[in-house]
């Protein structure tokens, strides 16, 4: 049975739950997904809430906020994954809080780790949690700019395993991440795959309608605020400009549309992409995790979030 997960960043946003297929929509153009039946097809059963983010640490919850997502899920009968970015050694130390939330409130909840160092310090010392690979850990082709992918796959056998696989695909990672006790891959669709590979020792779960492109930790939206000479300077403040200014990038260059949400440049499924996925997930048992209620999107389809390169 497909499992459908949404990852929200603020208890309020439990309530809307319910509206995940019209907000789905709203990705989209009336003309894109005309006689589309995946919005249905994913059904309104919440199985699993994702609380944190995987790309910036200032996006993270407080104690407060974590809190009471962690009881609205435990209120709702619903399962809690919590996102961890790429951290430093005083990042886990800030973050040791919210993981000794996880542990008394929901020892036996998932969290998911983006870097070699937060998952093996999380496995000594939170045995109880279960353990994610995040999708920064799986590299592959994403770049918006490559024109003729079908064309450039039919050059020779490396080039089609560039376009179709990823880390995560490998046979000897896999077996790795079972010795260090990851449970499940946290994947993208990939912009020009031709199908979605899985594990047969490993949980898969994939997210919609956006796969990320890149990321980076100094954020271009959190210098918005800044005076001239602090624009481009990592700091540890930050205005969360993010929360409310998600940009549509627009370039004759780019295959597919792409977006920026703080410092990571995303990509929207196209709606072919995300009618197989629904498939792939509904045949394959797949989690499919819905972060749409993350990246608001009213200001990504035009207007004042439009721009263009």
């Amino acid at each position: 049975m497909m499992e459908l997960a949404v990852h929200i960043r603020k208890p309020q946003q439990g309530a809307g739950l319910n509206e995940i297929q019209n907000h789905l929509l709203g990705f989209y153009e009336a003309a894109d997904i005309q006689n589309t039946d995946w919005g249905g097809k994913l059904g309104r059963s919440i199985h699993r809430i994702y609380v944190g983010d995987e790309f910036c640490a200032n996006r993270l919850p407080t104690l407060a906020e974590l809190e009471d997502i962690l009881q609205f899920a435990a209120t709702e009968n619903k399962e809690t994954t919590f996102l961890t970015p790429p951290l430093t050694n005083d990042g886990l130390d800030a973050c040791s809080l919210l993981f000794d939330c996880l542990k008394n409130m929901r020892p036996s909840a998932e969290i998911v780790a983006n870097d070699w160092g937060t998952l093996l310090f999380l496995k000594a010392g939170y045995p109880s949690l279960r353990l994610a690979a995040g999708r920064l850990l799986d590299k592959g082709f994403k770049d918006p700019r490559l024109q003729d992918a079908d064309r450039l796959s039919l050059f020779s056998p490396e080039t089609e395993a560039l376009l179709n696989a990823s880390t995560f695909d490998h046979a000897g990672f896999q077996e790795k991440m079972v010795e260090l006790g990851v449970s499940r891959l946290e994947r993208d669709v990939f912009p020009y795959a031709r199908k979605l590979c899985g594990s047969p020792r490993l949980g898969i779960s994939v997210y919609f309608p956006l796969g990320y492109v890149t990321t980076g930790r100094v954020c271009w939206t959190a210098t918005f605020a800044q005076k001239p000479a602090g624009m481009f300077v990592a700091s540890g403040k930050c205005a969360r400009t993010c929360d409310t200014m998600p940009l549509r990038l627009r370039s004759d260059d780019f295959s597919f549309p792409v977006i920026q949400n703080g410092n990571t440049l995303y990509y929207l499924y196209s709606a072919p992409m995300m009618a197989s996925l629904v498939e792939v997930a509904r045949n394959q048992n797949l989690r499919l995790v819905y972060q749409g209620f993350a990246l608001l999107p009213p200001l990504i389809k035009g207007g004042k979030g439009d721009l263009t390169t």
